[in-house]
Formats: structure tokens, C-alpha cells, sequence
């Protein structure tokens, strides 16, 4: 699911508000230290009719007017902070306030999108990939390899170096192509696939991960719910347009012919649109043709990069160890 225009919008929105936030605070400030302390607005005072006086000066062929104009601003801001410590108050304390001092609250530093705003899209888009609660248990610094022995390793290692290429081409902005986990149940597969997916996230692309079940279960509801036409266009729109859209233990969703027809709608508009997948399941190869049907099967060995698992469950041996 991309970030859409009304998103955005809605963030930069909360940055205005946050500046018109500070900015309150700031002149509650200028008018508590204007009664407490008068000299430090008498000195404020002086610095536009300085500015005047150089003005005047300079347009007369003073050169050195702006140098002096500046030099006197110096001392009239350590006159007004000596003011400031003199009655308890931090030497900054009317200074502009900001949430974040690299952007100044804009999200945007050299013109470029600031950390903070960088962060605050990525926590939208973990909101609807789905993946946070899922990435704490699945991500690359949990990984381990002494599940694995002989080919089923050798087997794992094809697969880890598939989700790195895929990555590669991710942080490049280039195309990545679709990867196709399957094998038995416990081999890592959806290890493999929210890990990937999160890095991806991450990185900054829009992610959304569906257990297959879920999936065709939301689709069905949009589809035939009441009055479901809008929802139905938006969350098609949103599974074609995610950077990588991630479907686990396909072949666990109830078979029939609604689930095979958008699979196919979602397999093939993802790979016109030049987009990524990750699909894990536990079916072989003939039990995915003879469950999703010839086109489907041609389509997911054809525009799918395969990477087969194999192994005891790794799920069940974590949980005996």
C-alpha cells in the first residue's frame, strides 16, 4: 500500500501544527520576560532602529555599516542574555523551540526528507503492511543457521542469497523481481519472507503482508459485502501499487474459483506493473497446478525467482530444545 496524497498531507500537517505549537509557546514566553524583566525588551527595541540608522548609513557609501550594525547586535543579545541568567532563566530560553532541530519541524533538511520524516512514514507504513508484531520474532539478527545440515543448508543459503539480491536491487531503485518460497512446513519460509519484507520496509518502500488465508478472506468481503464497491477498487488499487506485497502459506485458503481468478488478477497485474512479490507455501509443484490451474502454475514458474526449502520443522525444534 503507497503512501497516498492524503497521508502525506496529513503528516505535514502535524509538522504545522507542531510549529504553530512551539511558535505559542515562544511568543508566551517574549510576553512573560517583557513583564518580568523590561530591560530585555528595551534592548529588542533598539536593534530596528539600529538596523535603520546602518541602512541610512550604508546607502550614504559607509561600507563598514554593516559590520558595526552586526557587531552591535552581538552585544545587545549577551546584554540580553546576562538579563536572562541574571533573573534565573536559561540563556536560550526565548529561542526558537523545535521538535526536531535538524529540519526545524518542516521535514526537510537540505533538501532532502529529515530523519523524523523519513521515521514518521516508515510507522505508517509498518501500520499497513501488517508486519511489526510479525518482524519482532522474523528478521535477519534473529537468523540461524544450525537448524540446517548438508543440502537442506546448501538449500537455505540459495534462498538467503535470493532475498540479499532482491534487497540489492530495493536500495537500488531498480527492479527486483518475485521470489517463490516453498517446501515443508517449519523450513523458513516465512522467516525468509517477513524478514526480506521488513528490510525492505525499512528502506522505505510500501510493504503489505497477507497471510494467504486473510488475503481471500478480505477480498471475498469486499467483493460481496454490502455496498463494498469503493473499498473493493481501493484495496485492489493498494495490491497492485504496494513496492512488494507479501503472501504467506498460499494453499492454506479454501479452494475455489474466487480465489483462483485473483490470484491470477494479482499475480499477473503485479508483474505488468513491474512489481514485487513474495509468495511462501507448502504445496509442490503438482499440487499447485492442480489447485490454481495450468496459467497459474506457468505464471509462478515463469515470472517467480524459486527457492526451494527443506528440512525438520524448525518451529517444532525450537520449541523441544
Amino acid at each position: 500500500m503507497a503512501l497516498s496524497n492524503a497521508q502525506y498531507d496529513q503528516i505535514m500537517m502535524e509538522y504545522a501544527r507542531v510549529r504553530r505549537t512551539h511558535r505559542m509557546e515562544t511568543e508566551a514566553r517574549e510576553v512573560e520576560i517583557a513583564a518580568r524583566i523590561p530591560a530585555y525588551a528595551s534592548l529588542e527595541q533598539q536593534i530596528p532602529e539600529l538596523a535603520g540608522e546602518m541602512s541610512r548609513s550604508y546607502l550614504n557609501g559607509d561600507k563598514s555599516a554593516k559590520e558595526r550594525l552586526d557587531r552591535r547586535i552581538l552585544e545587545i543579545r549577551s546584554k540580553q542574555k546576562q538579563l536572562l541568567e541574571d533573573q534565573g532563566y536559561p540563556a536560550d530560553y526565548l529561542q526558537p523551540q523545535f521538535t526536531c532541530p535538524l529540519c526545524g519541524d518542516t521535514g526537510f533538511a537540505n533538501g532532502e526528507r529529515c530523519t523524523c520524516l523519513r521515521e514518521k512514514i516508515r510507522d505508517l507504513l509498518y501500520e499497513q503492511s501488517h508486519l511489526r508484531a510479525l518482524s519482532q520474532e522474523n528478521n535477519f539478527s534473529l537468523m540461524r543457521e544450525d537448524f540446517y545440515k548438508g543440502e537442506d543448508l546448501r538449500r537455505f543459503h540459495g534462498a538467503l542469497a535470493r532475498c540479499q539480491e532482491l534487497l540489492d536491487a530495493f536500495r537500488a531503485d531498480h527492479p527486483a523481481g518475485s521470489l517463490l518460497f516453498f517446501g515443508p512446513v517449519g523450513s523458513g519460509k516465512s522467516f525468509l519472507s517477513v524478514a526480506t519484507a521488513t528490510e525492505v520496509l525499512n528502506a522505505g518502500h510500501s510493504v503489505l503482508y497477507f497471510s494467504s488465508v486473510t488475503l481471500f478472506s478480505q477480498l471475498s468481503d469486499v467483493t460481496f459485502g454490502q455496498g463494498a464497491q469503493e473499498l473493493r477498487r481501493d484495496f485492489e488499487k493498494d495490491l497492485a501499487a504496494c513496492d512488494l506485497l507479501v503472501i504467506d502459506d498460499l494453499g492454506t485458503e479454501l479452494p475455489n474459483a474466487f480465489v483462483s481468478t485473483q490470484l491470477f488478477h494479482i499475480i499477473n497485474e503485479r508483474h505488468l506493473a513491474r512489481k514485487s512479490t513474495i509468495i511462501s507455501t507448502n504445496l509442490d509443484f503438482d499440487e499447485m497446478r492442480a489447485r490454481y490451474s495450468d496459467r497459474i502454475f506457468s505464471r509462478l514458474m515463469h515470472d517467480f525467482t524459486l527457492c526451494e526449502l527443506t528440512g525438520r520443522d524448525i518451529r517444532l525444534a525450537k520449541a523441544t530444545a
